[in-house]
């Protein structure tokens, strides 16, 4: 007959041959048995290693392979990190040293778990009683090692039933419950220290279970025995330890906090007027009976339970129990416990997480969140009103209909976001151009500046349409910062010698108004002639005071492209900043032709992980857990991208930073942009960085962060260095130019009968 052996060994061996002594140990144990198996993937978890300390460089597989061969190139393998020997499955294994494969075994944890947190967890230490159910919590604890120290204590052998719901071999039937544990932890991790409770808690040991080597920081109490769940927390109270208990039952979990309340009655005082004597020598399911339906409650418990109660002792042995309920509350109690060990969760309490109930037949589904609207509604304001306050008439008249195509043409004209912030009002045959400023105020468009721009655009295409007309415009500009009222236009008829001087100005502006589109898309690379930039340059300066600066060199780009991806992380990073991001994106092409303002997100060339990355970055939490962390790196790499991929990056300014010359830059910005894609050069706007700079120079900082400050402050003297500018001057738009493809899909503009109205 074959003779069935157990023994209590649970403690894998460490054998690191850089020590000549364990070296020959080793050698020993090698050859004094024979059937030793030896595993050994030091290679590839040295290529983990180096993947994860480089996550920014995407490994081919033939460069990642290099990469370890030039790591081993001046050392021996098999002196690198420790072997480590399971001397109950006779299996050697190589793995790397304790810090290193504590780094890559929770790499995957981050950033759910940062590395800050990793480390206060590793302090902590976590003892379970009971591993039927408990068996699950503590591999869950210990697979994302919540602690680093952790005790266990069960009396009971594994026995052919348990195995509907605790996974280990068939070969530790029969073992101890808290040695099998053991070795299970010390088979993925051999360095976390587990200690061993064989004896089950007792009042003998029980003050040794939580206090020796210090202090548990929680005690999860999984026990059958009714007289040890009340001495466990009797001690734990003494204590001022917290205590957890998951019932694998409708996923019914119990949080005692005897850390913060001393004074709490245990098990939430369900016990209370009940004879506590009796029920700590209760032995037989019918004596514990009354007690545990006083402390699970029959309220709470499902039908099945109840029913199943009814029949311990009858057809049934002991309490049911099913895997996907104990699963259901290892991973309940890993969860809670991380977060009172990182205190973000302080409560006492009963909660009741049923599976049953979040996903069924009368549930709910989750509904996706769609963003149907991003701008905010504009107050009702009446600006036909704000006309009355104007007393003059002007003495000639046009046509509704040759008015209409006059504004039908200004509102072509490009704004930030796609907003078009503009109000035109025809009365007294004046045109009044004013500023729907509920549309445009923007955190990051600093005083407005953003919208100036789009008023001298629209001003621009204004009197190209006029001239097209033979009409002259006589606009009177209101440099009141705080009026609404932006401009009052007059026309009249033109004279020949106003259409004969500006005749070169319409001939080379006006056939190609309706070509101007913003791409997105990304560039070839392709470089731009010199006589190209020196038309875009003359178009600029057609504008008084207007000078455009075009930086083009492969070193410059790539510095641009650090200052301008860093700024698109800072933008996004912003809280309110982020949140306007977000309401210019529309994320369907219905939101896109409902709304008629904004950017159709389809007119961006976006991979579906940038697409997916965007998405994310949606929920403001996702970004602030970002900022905690010193991440969203994610953030620049569109931007830095698209610069990469242009063939200029342009930045246009104007002598000083007010109101007139923003909308004198605007109209210098029109003139360039026709004439970039006149020469078939496609433009997009990536200005956040300019906007961001007049907030720290000409608003002193105001709404950034420190942090933002000093990031602004390092990238402003690249970008200023690089276009040869100070901070006195305006800096009006800065735009990317490059090759593309024509964009398929262009932003729409409102109804004009939404910006647009004749009072009679």
């Amino acid at each position: 007959m074959i003779k069935a052996t157990h023994n209590y060994e649970h403690k894998p061996q460490f054998f690191d041959l850089n020590d000549k002594l364990q070296s020959a140990r080793l050698n020993e144990l090698l050859a004094s048995s024979p059937f030793i198996a030896v595993h050994d993937e030091i290679r590839s978890q040295t290529g983990e290693l180096i993947k994860a300390r480089n996550p920014s460089f995407n490994y081919s597989a033939t460069a990642l392979e290099n990469a370890i061969k030039d790591f081993f190139d001046a050392k021996d393998p098999d002196l690198f990190g420790v072997w480590v020997y399971y001397p109950w499955v006779q299996t050697l294994t190589h793995i790397l040293s304790e810090d290193d494969f504590i780094e890559i075994r929770t790499n995957r944890n981050r950033n759910k778990i940062t590395i800050e947190e990793q480390t206060i967890l590793a302090k902590k230490k976590v003892g379970i009683i009971g591993l039927s159910v408990g068996q699950s919590v503590v591999t869950s604890i210990a697979l994302e090692r919540l602690a680093g120290e952790i005790r266990i204590a069960d009396f009971d052998k594994l026995e052919l039933s348990n195995y509907n719901r605790i996974r280990t071999p068939l070969r530790n039937m029969g073992l101890n419950k808290a040695i099998s544990v053991a070795r299970e932890i010390a088979e993925f991790d051999p360095y976390l220290k587990v200690i061993c409770f064989t004896d089950g808690i007792t009042e003998e040991n029980i003050d040794s279970f939580l206090l020796d080597g210090g202090k548990l920081d929680m005690l999860i109490e999984e026990s059958d025995g009714l007289n040890i769940k009340i001495l466990a927390r009797e001690k734990a109270k003494k204590f001022q330890i917290p205590v957890l208990m998951e019932a694998s039952e409708r996923g019914v979990m119990d949080i005692e906090r005897f850390d913060l309340e001393p004074d709490r009655p245990i098990l939430h005082g369900y016990l209370e007027g009940m004879d506590m004597e009796a029920a700590k020598h209760a032995k037989t399911n019918e004596e514990k009976m009354p007690f545990m339906m006083q402390i699970v409650g029959f309220d709470i418990i499902s039908d099945k339970m109840k029913s199943s109660m009814l029949e311990i002792g009858q057809s049934l042995t002991t309490w049911p129990q099913l895997a996907s309920a104990v699963a259901w509350g290892g991973g309940m109690t890993a969860d809670i416990c991380r977060r009172i060990f990182l205190q973000q969760f302080t409560k006492s309490g009963r909660y009741v997480v049923d599976i049953a109930d979040l996903v069924s037949d009368t549930a709910i589904p989750y509904q996706l969140k769609t963003i149907d609207s991003y701008f905010n509604a504009p107050q009702n304001l009446d600006f036909s009103q704000l006309v009355e306050k104007q007393e003059e008439k002007a003495q000639y008249k046009i046509d509704d209909e040759i008015i209409t195509a006059i504004v039908a043409t200004a509102c072509q004209a490009p704004s930030g976001g796609n907003s078009q912030p503009w109000k035109w009002i025809y009365k007294n045959n004046f045109l009044y151009l004013f500023h729907e400023v509920d549309i445009s105020t923007q955190w990051l468009d600093y005083k407005h500046r953003g919208a100036h721009i789009s008023f001298g655009a629209a001003l621009e295409n204004l009197c190209l349409e006029a001239y097209n007309h033979k009409l002259f415009p006589s606009i009177q500009m209101n440099d009141d910062e705080d009026n609404l009222l932006v401009a009052q236009i007059a026309f009249e008829p033109a004279s020949d010698d106003y259409l004969k001087q500006n005749s070169a100005w319409y001939n080379e502006y006006y056939p190609f108004l309706n070509q101007r589109l913003t791409s997105r898309y990304l560039g070839n690379e392709e470089p731009i002639e010199i006589s190209a930039m020196a038309e875009l340059v003359k178009a600029a300066q057609s504008v008084n005071g207007a000078q455009l600066s075009i930086v083009h060199q492969p070193d410059a780009l790539k510095s641009m492209s650090k200052v301008v991806g860093m700024s698109e992380r800072l933008m996004m990073t912003h809280k309110t900043a982020h949140e306007e991001f977000y309401n210019e994106i529309k994320w369907t092409a219905k939101d896109a032709e409902t709304s008629r303002v904004g950017i159709d997100v389809r007119t961006v060339e976006l991979s579906a992980t940038e697409m997916a990355g965007f998405n994310l970055a949606r929920n403001w939490n996702v970004v602030s857990n970002l900022i905690k962390w010193g991440g969203g790196g994610a953030f620049e790499k569109l931007g830095s991208k698209m610069i990469r991929s242009s063939s200029g990056l342009a930045l246009l300014t104007m002598p000083n930073y007010t109101k007139k010359d923003f909308i004198e830059g605007g109209r210098a910005l029109q003139r360039v942009w026709i004439k970039a894609n006149q020469l078939g050069i496609s433009v997009q706007p990536m200005s956040a960085a300019i906007f961001l700079f007049a907030r720290l120079i000409h608003g002193k900082g105001d709404g950034l962060s420190e942090t933002m400050i000093k990031e602004l402050a390092v990238i402003r003297k690249t970008h200023a260095a690089l276009f040869e500018i100070d901070d006195t001057q305006g800096e009006v738009f800065l735009f990317r130019l490059f090759y593309a493809s024509e964009p398929k899909v262009t932003s729409l503009r409102k109804h004009l009968s939404d910006v647009f109205e004749i009072v009679n």
